[in-house]
């Protein structure tokens, strides 16, 4: 008898991580990195990317991207963000998860994935501000997750542009799954 799987369900072990509320810094770059350390014995494979954000006045911001980088970012002001095991039985999450309030050193950039224009919305024009951005691999890279070998990341970088005054509430968050080289 065969038995039914749900798409998209793995056997790998799986992990979930999403940040408290912080502010970006006035003309940010990287806000927000998921990063596999040089060190690991695993690949780290992306399935899905999330952020939201409110700003003083509602208004379209055309500086996001989401970039693939050699190496992680250092420096700067950062907070680590908790990776949880979809299931409590896996080890441990390799995979580093960091958002920035202050601009890191941003580490060598491979390329640019995606570079959206977003609608932010005011925080008094809607009651939960919803996603902002969803990068899902399932729909957008024919279900390839993002592969982060050794020392690799990913990131999401506003480039040192304009951003607009008041842009704050920013929230972000991943799940991946992690394999033995």
């Amino acid at each position: 008898m065969n038995s039914l799987r749900v798409q998209g369900a793995t056997d790998l072990p799986s992990y979930m991580a999403a940040s408290v509320t912080y502010s970006a810094t006035a003309a940010a770059t990287v806000v927000w990195e998921i990063n596999n350390p040089a060190t690991s014995d695993r690949l780290v494979r992306v399935h899905r990317f999330q952020f939201s954000a409110t700003q003083t006045t509602g208004g379209l911001v055309s500086v996001w991207r989401l970039e693939l980088a050699s190496t992680s970012s250092t420096a700067g002001t950062s907070a680590s963000v908790t990776a949880i095991k979809v299931d409590s039985s896996q080890v441990a999450a390799q995979a580093v998860v960091r958002n920035f309030t202050a601009n890191p050193n941003a580490g060598v950039l491979t390329g640019i994935i995606w570079q959206p224009a977003v609608l932010v919305p005011a925080p008094a024009s809607v009651v939960n501000p919803g996603t902002v951005i969803d990068f899902d691999t399932r729909d957008l890279l024919n279900g390839r997750p993002i592969t982060l070998r050794r020392g690799e990341a990913l990131r999401l970088n506003m480039g040192g542009g304009t951003i607009p005054s008041g842009l704050a509430s920013c929230q972000a968050g991943a799940y991946w799954t992690e394999e033995k080289l």
